[in-house]
């Protein structure tokens, strides 16, 4: 986060239009770094003001961004008078510096209005293209050139992405246990333990239940013959996240218990992310929750999203699963789950859903619904080329005008 004095500012005063869709204008913001900011904005676009110009803040602490009601956003006249009256204003400060507007937002009739006003000026104008993160200047008449575009060098954190839209965020406070490098190797044979990781998350949830009902914390193994199983609940007591006595599975802990139960395929799938950072993935998280329209965490409109982060402008919310996949009664509440973020008024079309599921999907419904809603499945074999698949998506990401 900047620390930047007033005078490390730009001699600038950025008009910008707000709207549903914050991220050109803080892109301008951040980019400029100008020493005044005025968000014109209606009365319905208030609280994406009120966000901008908390975020705006973060950033450049000793910026003076002003928020400017404008009555209408359909009506020129009211828009070309809001307009002159911020010049006037802006041009009585004796630092005001170059005004220049950011004419991304608002509706049609507000960009156009503005841009009259702002030409007939000879004022600077840009327009901001997040497919590319560029500054893209208008030319003037008066110019004797156009002003090269600039790239906003300062990328986003995910976790400012996610304020400016209008969520609550809590970052996950627990540590991922100690699982080593050939435990990952063993378990993502997936073709030979796909069946025996459904007995073992049954056993999981049966010491849970156990647990709540003042048990021990373990669970009876029903199919004591099956290889598969045995060799798989080996595998996990190597790393001593349970234990096998006379038929009978213990779990050393809660954490263990969850870790057994999917939490080491969150892992797994948060490491391969990781690794992915030289190909332009950036700010990954584990375990985040976010809520909408600035609820705070808790209120019961949450989500937790097992890993997420940034790849160049889009921001990916990616499901991990271990559980049998081969009823529309389990894919459903998942797929509403991303759905519930992806179709967000607040995050526009800036987002990519991934479900990585450890089983594979069988049902017909449930593939077309996931290929419908845009989510991206890696799933049953496939996730033996996690890397190789998720840059494939990468490769895939939607433009953005």
């Amino acid at each position: 986060m900047s620390t930047a004095k007033t005078n490390d500012l730009a001699a600038i005063t950025l008009v910008c239009l707000v709207s549903n869709q914050p991220m050109p204008n803080l892109l301008s913001i951040i980019q400029l770094r100008p020493r005044r900011v005025v968000l014109v904005s209606t009365s319905q676009m208030e609280e994406k003001a009120d966000q901008l110009k908390d975020v705006a803040l973060q950033h450049l602490p000793h910026c003076e961004v002003k928020i400017v009601p404008l009555a209408s956003a359909y009506d020129s006249d009211i828009i070309a008078d809001t307009m002159l009256e911020i010049l006037a204003q802006s041009q009585a400060q004796p630092d005001a510096g170059e005004i220049i507007l950011n004419a991304t937002g608002g509706t049609k009739l507000m960009v156009l209005a503005s841009v009259s006003v702002f030409a007939s000026f000879e004022k600077q104008i840009l327009y901001v293209s997040e497919a590319t993160d560029e500054l893209i200047y208008l030319p003037r008449t008066s110019a004797s050139g156009s002003r090269p575009r600039q790239t906003v060098r300062t990328p986003i954190p995910l976790l400012t992405y996610l304020k400016v839209h209008g969520y609550t965020t809590e970052r996950s406070r627990g540590t991922p246990l100690p699982l080593s490098q050939h435990f990952f190797e063993q378990i993502t044979n997936q073709q030979k333990f796909a069946s025996a990781l459904s007995a073992v998350n049954a056993l999981a949830k049966k010491a849970l239940e156990n647990s709540k009902a003042r048990k021990a914390l373990s669970a009876e193994i029903e199919n004591a013959a099956n290889s598969n199983l045995l060799q798989l609940l080996e595998i996990f007591q190597d790393e001593h996240l349970l234990s096998v006595k006379k038929n009978v599975v213990e779990f050393p802990s809660e954490e263990a218990r969850f870790a057994v139960n999917g939490g080491w395929f969150e892992d797994h799938v948060y490491e391969i992310v990781n690794s992915l950072k030289s190909h332009g993935i950036k700010y990954v998280e584990k375990n985040l929750k976010i809520a909408p329209n600035g609820k705070q965490i808790g209120q019961g409109s949450d989500n937790e999203i097992d890993v997420c982060f940034m790849h160049r402008s889009t921001i990916y919310f990616v499901e991990c699963k271990t559980c049998a996949m081969e009823d529309t009664k389990v894919t459903t509440p998942i797929f509403d789950k991303l759905n519930t973020i992806a179709q967000s008024k607040h995050m526009g079309n800036k987002t990519c859903q991934i479900l990585v599921s450890y089983q594979r999907i069988a049902s017909a419904a449930a593939r077309a619904r996931a290929e419908a809603n845009g989510i991206h499945l890696i799933d049953g074999n496939n996730i033996c080329q996690l890397r190789k698949n998720l840059l494939a998506i990468l490769d895939k990401e939607p433009t953005h005008p």
